[in-house]
């Protein structure tokens, strides 16, 4: 089994202060951390589709459209390949946590994860 790791616990816990403190939907607190962690530059206008804006989690998609914001700015080829291997990275991550715990785990306790994987992913961008 492959296992994906997590390396920015500190991002993880800035992503739950932003969800829990500040009451902000997952969507929107990705984009603020990406704002605030540097994978977009300041005074990035992202402008979320309105299916984002709805109470259903939409983090997966949030961050997809972050790291293809981000590719684009920094005018890196191949962008496909960064979305797919973040994607793949994400559901190995899962399904490795839902076996490993045996539950149906809601999607908010997977924001934290998302946005520790996109920060992988820009890393490596």
């Amino acid at each position: 089994m492959i296992r994906v790791a997590l390396r920015f616990p500190k991002a993880r816990i800035y992503i739950n202060n932003l969800l829990l403190e500040d009451g902000k939907n997952c969507c929107k607190a990705l984009f603020s951390a990406s704002l605030e962690f540097g994978i977009l530059p300041w005074g990035t206008n992202l402008i979320l589709p309105p299916h984002m804006e709805k109470s259903s989690c939409q983090a997966l998609s949030a961050a997809e459209l972050i790291l293809q914001k981000h590719l684009d700015h920094r005018a890196i080829n191949d962008k496909e390949r960064h979305l797919n291997a973040f994607q793949n990275n994400y559901s190995l991550y899962k399904q490795w946590h839902s076996q490993m715990y045996k539950n149906n785990v809601e999607c908010l306790r997977y924001t934290p994860v998302i946005f520790d994987l996109l920060l992988q992913q820009v890393e490596c961008a």
